[in-house]
């Protein structure tokens, strides 16, 4: 019997990747290059069958060994340490794309699954601003692009990825640090504005099998 599930709330990510947007040296794409990235979801409502969800957080951090969409990604999720038995197989299940959705597409791309982690998932909004802080593992921090033609706005997209709702906030990482699953990654202060950022609003409804 399948479970029905849906959750929708805030979701932000950082990568290693250089930004597209940010970065205007010719010849300095990210697409052939190897990325370590955290993408953590602030779950506002949800649920998945009869397990409430509501105020949750979680987070999935992955290396690839080349392009994104080439797959082989090493992936690990931390759920909040506040997440019960129930909670935290209902969201490992959906972080880890096994339970259908949109996330879906993470299970397809991913070679090596490295396991989960319990821990506090602190994640901050403050208008432009996104703090993520999960002691120990991940430290990020992505700071939306101001619009030159409407002060007090930051630029954003309409197109649609399987993570996230549009309008897609474009953003860079002023800081980024990824201590967790085998994977490792302390960004120069220098270099993290130049770094790849997003955040938006998610919303995600799929059923489990």
């Amino acid at each position: 019997m399948s479970i029905p599930w849906s959750m929708e709330g805030e979701y932000a990510h950082a990568c290693s990747c250089h930004s597209e947007v940010v970065n205007s040296s010719p010849g300095t794409t990210p697409a052939a290059l190897s990325c370590k990235l955290a993408l953590t979801f602030r779950i506002e409502m949800g649920h998945f069958g009869a397990v409430p969800l509501d105020a949750l957080a979680f987070a999935v951090v992955a290396a690839t060994p080349g392009a994104l969409a080439r797959g082989g990604w090493r992936l690990g999720v931390i759920v909040e340490e506040r997440a019960n038995l129930a909670q935290l197989q209902a969201l490992t299940r959906v972080a880890s794309g096994q339970a259908g959705g949109p996330p879906a597409r993470l299970g397809q791309l991913t070679g090596q699954f490295a396991g989960v982690e319990r821990a506090p998932i602190f994640f901050v909004t403050d208008g432009a601003r996104c703090r993520v802080h999960v002691p120990g593992m991940l430290d990020q921090i992505v700071e939306g692009l101001a619009s030159r033609e409407r002060p007090g706005e930051f630029l954003a997209i309409d197109c649609t990825v399987p993570t996230a709702d549009p309008p897609l906030a474009l953003a860079h990482a002023v800081r980024n640090v990824i201590h967790c699953f085998g994977i490792d990654w302390g960004d120069d202060p220098a270099a993290a504005p130049r770094r790849d950022g997003h955040f938006a609003r998610f919303s995600w409804q799929g059923e489990a099998i």
